[in-house]
């Protein structure tokens, strides 16, 4: 038996209904993750511990204000950490931390360096003797996250943040985007 036109019709218009709440969730969900681009990222605090005297671990707390209207996951990201120019780490993550929507929330980023290994990768006499001048130390984070709301997972969301040693000792660290470099 052949369907007729009126089921036909019905099928059609079901799936065009279904099509369209697809694209519109898709679009609202991209745009809370396009945001993000412009939550305000705040250095708080770094902790400094030496498990061992060939580990030395930094621990960076970062505030995230969340500008969307959407709460969002981070579920991963990969870092390079530079110190005064020079490669020291790179930083693999892929623990999920929650960020609220409209609010804020906080990013733990962890750092493990090998004083060992930065003789090859940045020199460690010169590491070593920025640590006397630390209130100058510059330090570069950069690289890709990755977020995800419900089912939807963004990634290779660029990240740069930089800052001055000296800074966060007197409370002036920079505030910044999530994105500024296009």
């Amino acid at each position: 038996m052949a369907d007729s036109s009126g089921e036909r019709f019905f099928t059609r218009t079901l799936f065009a209904a279904i099509g369209v709440m697809a694209v519109v969730v898709g679009v609202y969900i991209y745009d809370g993750v396009n945001k993000l681009s412009n939550a305000v990222i705040k250095l708080k605090k770094v902790l400094f511990r030496m498990p061992e005297l060939d580990t030395w671990v930094l621990d960076f707390f970062f505030s995230v204000e969340n500008v969307s209207d959407i709460d969002l996951t981070v579920t991963g990201y990969v870092l390079d950490m530079k110190v005064n120019g020079k490669h020291v780490s790179t930083i693999i993550n892929k623990t999920s931390q929650y960020i609220a929507a409209r609010g804020t929330s906080e990013i733990d980023v962890l750092a493990t360096l090998k004083p060992s290994r930065l003789k090859k990768e940045a020199g460690a006499i010169e590491f070593i003797a920025g640590l006397f001048d630390y209130k100058n130390m510059q330090i570069d984070i950069n690289g890709y996250l990755s977020v995800q709301h419900n089912w939807m997972t963004v990634t290779n969301i660029p990240v740069s943040y930089s800052f001055k040693l000296g800074d966060m000792l007197t409370s002036s660290a920079p505030e910044t985007k999530v994105s500024p470099k296009k």
